[in-house]
């Protein structure tokens, strides 16, 4: 099993990005080369929580928002 976990703060409004991050085809776009995305839990405008597989191989993570200064701090946890 292999975790990874990035943060980044981006100069975008929570809102922006949580229209991003919450359709299912838009996070697919970002995360595609994980295969088949299929969020599993969505905490509004905070937390997307998702799985996906692809050829057998399967990973779930999390991405979280958080207000910060003049933009968003993304976290994304992936485990695979």
């Amino acid at each position: 099993m292999i975790s990874s976990e990035v943060q980044r703060t981006l100069v975008k409004s929570p809102p922006e990005l949580w229209a991003e991050l919450s359709d299912p085809d838009a996070l697919a776009r970002h995360l595609g080369e994980l295969g088949e995305i299929r969020i599993t839990r969505v905490e509004p405008e905070k937390t997307v929580e998702w799985e996906a597989a692809a050829g057998g191989a399967q990973a779930s993570g999390k991405v979280t928002l958080a207000p910060s200064g003049w933009g968003t701090k993304v976290t994304l946890a992936v485990t695979r």
